[in-house]
């Protein structure tokens, strides 16, 4: 875990706390906050659907033992279908884009996508070292790239270097991408199961970047730029917690379900959230007086309620895990549609009444609801699967 957190600490670090800053000092307000939401648009397709076929390896590797084939086959179909579903949101989003713009936003999604999927290979052998590795090796990309960018004013290439940065060391130290790029005949059975964590994941993944795809068409990029700085602090803090969510899958699926273990995982989440909570509110005013002293004051009337949603979006990580494993896939979608409606209505009803603070209250009650949502789904299936096994 602790391996996990420095891998996933080193691209946060070098993005939220030294490129994009610096990018924001070049920038506008209005114009940064196009930026900020076009990559929540990266942070939901590419990301999402490599993600997805990460789990999916990560949960189903031993069928593949003797028959190799379908994840590659997979993957170009995912790539195919997330570079056209990027390019439609952004489109959707703006119109300020050239023909280059939309040619390297493709760039990033491929890369992007095929270097979530491809990193798996380490999760398989449960190597943190190497997925540490791989993003200092991506961390140096994403440099090279704003040396880039301060040349053409093109920020996509910090994004493009660093994922193929990434791309490029994985496959020099895994042979996954070797595989054959053939269907077996546990195609139908991975495609539907990837369909539903597919599906499960952008919903979540909407859920923690729908709130730019709301403010930006509504209140423009201005305010989205003041949104982001405001939920700074938080999303450092669910980002580092997350990745202890990534290595707790990997082992689960070695284990047998232990309600004790949920229950002691969900007390871990609640007092390391409470410490993330004091510190991120604590911190937040010095770090962004430094980083995005423009921003600062607008932003701290936000920082208690952000980084609340913050903190919470961090426990639901470290518990759903459970309910990926032992569960039925369909709860995945259950939950987070729930959640994306009850989102999108109680968020963009506050926002009409009480404008930005009233959004943000709208989501930190939506992200109450998730945990609560999630730890009954845990316990009341765990009742069916013990009654029936009774019976049994």
């Amino acid at each position: 875990m602790v391996l996990n957190i420095a891998a996933n600490g080193v691209p946060i670090v070098a993005l939220q706390l030294i490129i994009l800053p610096l990018l924001a000092t070049k920038m506008s307000e209005t114009n940064y906050g196009l930026l900020v939401t076009v990559l929540a648009v990266l942070n939901t397709i590419p990301a999402s659907f490599g993600n997805t076929l990460n789990n999916i390896r990560i949960l189903y590797d031993k069928k593949y033992k003797e028959n190799v084939g379908d994840f590659n086959y997979l993957l170009l179909l995912f790539e195919a279908f997330s570079a056209i579903s990027v390019i439609v949101s952004v489109l959707m989003l703006s119109k300020d884009f050239d023909i280059t713009s939309f040619c390297l936003l493709i760039l990033i999604s491929v890369l992007w996508l095929a270097k979530e999927y491809f990193i798996v290979a380490f999760r398989l052998v449960i190597d943190y070292k190497a997925i540490l590795i791989t993003n200092i090796v991506v961390v140096i990309g994403y440099f090279a790239g704003y040396g880039l960018c301060t040349v053409t004013g093109m920020w996509q290439w910090i994004y493009i270097l660093g994922n193929l940065f990434g791309l490029l060391y994985i496959f020099t130290k895994s042979d996954l991408h070797r595989e054959p790029v053939i269907r077996t005949n546990l195609f139908s059975f991975i495609l539907k199961q990837s369909c539903l964590l597919l599906i499960a994941g952008v919903l979540l993944k909407l859920l923690t970047y729908a709130d730019k795809f709301v403010i930006y068409p509504m209140l423009g990029g201005s305010t989205v730029s003041v949104y982001y700085v405001s939920t700074l602090s938080g999303k450092i803090i669910s980002l580092l917690v997350a990745p202890i969510a990534g290595v707790m899958l990997t082992y689960l699926t070695r284990i047998k379900k232990d309600n004790q273990l949920f229950l002691h995982t969900f007390f871990f989440g609640v007092f390391t959230c409470t410490v993330g909570y004091i510190f991120g509110v604590l911190v937040s005013r010095p770090v962004l007086s430094i980083i995005y002293p423009s921003f600062v004051d607008r932003a701290m009337g936000l920082i208690y309620i952000t980084t609340g949603t913050a903190v919470l979006s961090a426990l639901y990580s470290l518990i759903n895990p459970f309910i990926i494993n032992y569960f039925d896939m369909k709860w995945q979608i259950i939950v987070n549609t729930i959640t994306v409606l009850v989102y999108l209505g109680l968020s963009v009803v506050l926002l009409h009444f009480w404008g930005l603070t009233g959004f943000c209250v709208g989501t930190l009650i939506t992200n109450v609801l998730r945990v609560i949502f999630v730890v009954l789904i845990y316990y009341r299936s765990s009742s069916i699967d013990e009654t029936h096994n009774a019976k049994c």
